[in-house]
């Protein structure tokens, strides 16, 4: 099946296709829930939540964006919501890549050559940590997620505007951070 007809099937209530559906979106899911929530066990317990709302909520995916924007979002709120019930929205994390990003212009083809270094990561991982939700949100979901500033706004339900205002505040902070630390872009 394509991945849309494995949509429409699961939206009828074909417990195959859902499953087919959730397993070839679990690597999406645990990335998505591992921004968010660091504790292992924890992560554990958000990705069953998200698999539960996704079969119960199913049918109201009406494919107004990507599959994986609606399934971005139920990670999202579920990850927030275990956060808040935990009281440790403080605690979240954000998981880097060893993927390269731009820093200092997200449209530059030749990315950051050193960001694969382990210190670097780590370094990026503490700033993160200390930034306010809304800001790793959209830093995490236009670096490591690869969405456009458009589905990004879908998913947290702001304006593009505002996402690229996030962006760039939290951009400046990696930058300011990391300034300090000794690293130059």
């Amino acid at each position: 099946m394509t991945p849309e007809e494995l949509i429409i099937a699961a939206k009828s209530g074909n417990r195959e296709a859902m499953s087919v559906l959730l397993m070839d979106h679990r690597r999406l899911i645990a990335a998505a829930v591992s921004r968010f929530i660091s504790d292992p066990e924890q992560r554990k317990d958000v990705i069953q939540r998200v698999f539960l709302r996704v079969i119960k909520h199913m049918h109201q995916f009406v494919g107004r964006c990507r599959f994986s924007t609606w399934l971005y979002r139920i990670c999202f709120n579920e990850s927030i919501e275990y956060g808040r019930s935990e009281q440790r929205t403080r605690q979240r994390t954000s998981t880097l890549y060893d993927d390269a990003i731009d820093l200092v212009d997200p449209n530059a083809p030749d990315a950051l050559a050193h960001l694969s270094s382990k210190e670097l990561q780590s370094d990026i991982g503490s700033i993160m940590q200390r930034m306010p939700l809304d800001r790793r949100t959209v830093f995490s979901l236009f670096y490591f997620g690869g969405y456009s500033g458009r589905e990004i706004a879908e998913v947290l339900h702001i304006t593009e505007s505002n996402v690229f205002m996030k962006l760039k505040a939290a951009r400046d902070d990696v930058k300011g951070a990391l300034s300090a630390k000794g690293w130059t872009a």
